[in-house]
């Protein structure tokens, strides 16, 4: 895992995960409050027990801060300077984040991805259009469970709204995007 790189998590249950809203608004509040210092949501998906996540790591410094907070590496450990200290840091990031996506879907499936910048429409619309695949609804604005309509609504949202409407050349392209 590198710092400031977009990735996909890919989970999946053979048992429900997200049986109603509360679960998946909880699931939302502590993957934003654990997970804050080591990146940042782009996208999601939540299905009953499958999920997909879009993310951007944060950068090496944020990294350094979290994980120290963390107790996960030694105050007077010098990341930078010792062989290996990106590895490290690497490692204790992709472990974090994985364990903390294992924590909710335990025995299951859990696979994650870079995704190129170029890749970023590509990878918005897989993950919108998930529930749509599985037949859970028409379209994916009719997902409650999914961060498509925080895209085009004007209520405040963590995710990056703007970044990713210009990324994709503005609210028009991102619908059409979706179809």
């Amino acid at each position: 895992m590198k710092p400031e790189n977009l990735y996909t998590a890919h989970c999946s249950s053979a048992k429900m995960v997200f049986p109603d809203a509360e679960s998946c608004k909880n699931f939302l509040a502590a993957f934003n409050t654990e997970l804050s210092g080591l990146l940042a949501l782009y996208a999601f998906a939540l299905l009953p027990s499958q999920t997909i996540l879009l993310f951007r790591t944060t950068g090496e410094t944020d990294w350094e801060t979290y994980l120290r907070a963390q107790q996960l590496i030694k105050k007077d450990y010098k990341v930078f300077d010792e062989a290996g200290g990106m590895l490290l840091m690497s490692t204790l990031v992709k472990n974090k984040i994985a364990a903390f996506i294992r924590s909710y879907f335990p025995g299951g499936s859990i696979t994650i991805a870079e995704v190129m910048q170029e890749d970023l429409p590509h990878a918005l619309a897989n993950t919108h259009l998930l529930p749509v695949k599985r037949g859970l609804c028409p379209a994916p604005s009719d997902w409650t469970f999914s961060s498509y309509n925080a895209y085009l609504s004007d209520k405040p949202t963590r995710l990056p709204r703007e970044e990713v409407l210009e990324l994709v050349d503005g609210t028009a392209a991102f619908v059409e995007l979706h179809r």
